[in-house]
């Protein structure tokens, strides 16, 4: 959650903000990977949002910088710069964590008003971290994973007994590109299935040539209630 206390006013309206959270780049830019709807006076309040970690500061413990906007009513009116800090997200973890807003650039319009209003305010946050383990963080805890394929049948994969299509079965053996694939990807994943019998599915293909309707969920060995196959040859076959 976050909220705003004393935001500066605009002239004699209160302003109407919202805040970007900059990821900080080389020789001193930086990027916007977030921005909230607009808030209402000097004590807005924003609804919660989550941004990963790695977007906004890398993960590496480096800072990055928040900056408030005001967005007048008035039409094609420009944002204004209202107050911005830079933090941590160690610092946003700590119970009731606020990050005191400094005004502007020296000489603007927007600091003058700051400096005319005690200042630029703060932010008040409540912040968790949630962590989502990695792949490889899955295999070594042991979480039992199962391997499950679709292949696509739709006719932009060409006619199967054209010999360009995707799906032609060449009488020499030679996989094509569909098998290919699916032989590369099975041989990285299916160690790490745990009974390996893997269901196998495929769409966008007509089960009957009579039938105009296109299926777009069926199993390839033909058993809905059992579509699983064994191993890399069944997966194949």
């Amino acid at each position: 959650d976050m909220c705003a206390r004393g935001l500066p006013r605009r002239g004699l309206m209160p302003p109407s903000p919202f805040v970007d959270s900059h990821k900080p780049l080389a020789g001193g830019r930086t990027f916007v990977v977030h921005r909230t709807g607009r808030g209402g006076g000097r004590d807005a309040a924003w609804a919660p949002f989550a941004i990963p970690v790695r977007d906004l500061c890398g993960g590496d413990g480096d800072g990055f910088q928040i900056q408030v906007w005001h967005q007048s009513g008035f039409f094609r009116a420009k944002p204004a710069l209202i107050g911005m800090a830079r933090t941590r997200i160690e610092d946003l973890l700590k119970p009731d964590a606020v990050v005191q807003l400094s005004p502007p650039g020296g000489g603007s319009k927007a600091a003058a008003e700051s400096k005319a209003h005690d200042g630029s305010g703060c932010l008040q946050f409540k912040c968790c971290l949630k962590v989502s383990p990695s792949f490889m963080q899955y295999l070594a805890s042991g979480f039992p994973l199962q391997l499950v394929i679709g292949i696509d049948f739709t006719s932009e994969n060409g006619d199967p007994a054209d010999p360009t299509s995707l799906h032609h079965i060449s009488r020499t053996g030679k996989l094509n590109q569909y098998q290919t694939a699916l032989k590369a990807v099975t041989e990285v994943l299916m160690p790490y299935d745990t009974d390996k019998e893997v269901p196998v599915f495929g769409f966008g293909a007509r089960l009957q040539s009579f039938s105009p309707f296109v299926n777009h969920w069926f199993p390839l060995n033909g058993d809905p209630r059992r579509p699983e196959v064994v191993d890399i040859q069944g997966v194949l076959d």
